[in-house]
């Protein structure tokens, strides 16, 4: 099995040898960083939009929700974390005590 990928890999090596693709020059180089930086700032800009607009949608939201409301939500939620977290060391002291 080895052998035959081994024998493979030279050969897909030496066929890439053989290619006679050109380099890419260094005025076609720049141009495709210059096109990479600019969808990178079309990409970083709609990034940064829909953040603002989801944040806005969020401020909107607590804004009009009653405060036992979020009241409610903030505690569910920690309750949540702290179960899990004892959950997790349980099983992580099961773990230790070699009970799987």
């Amino acid at each position: 099995m080895i052998d035959q990928t081994e024998k493979r890999l030279k050969e897909g090596l030496e066929m890439i040898d053989r290619s006679e693709m050109e380099k890419p020059s260094e005025i076609e180089l720049l141009q495709l960083v210059r096109e990479t930086r600019r969808k990178q700032r079309k990409e970083a800009v709609a990034f940064i939009c829909v953040a603002l607009l989801l944040a806005s949608i969020a401020v909107l939201g607590f804004a009009t929700t009653p405060i036992l409301l979020i009241f409610i939500y903030g505690i569910v939620t920690v309750a949540t974390a702290v179960v899990f977290i004892l959950l997790l060391r349980r099983k992580k002291g099961d773990r230790q005590n070699g009970r799987a």
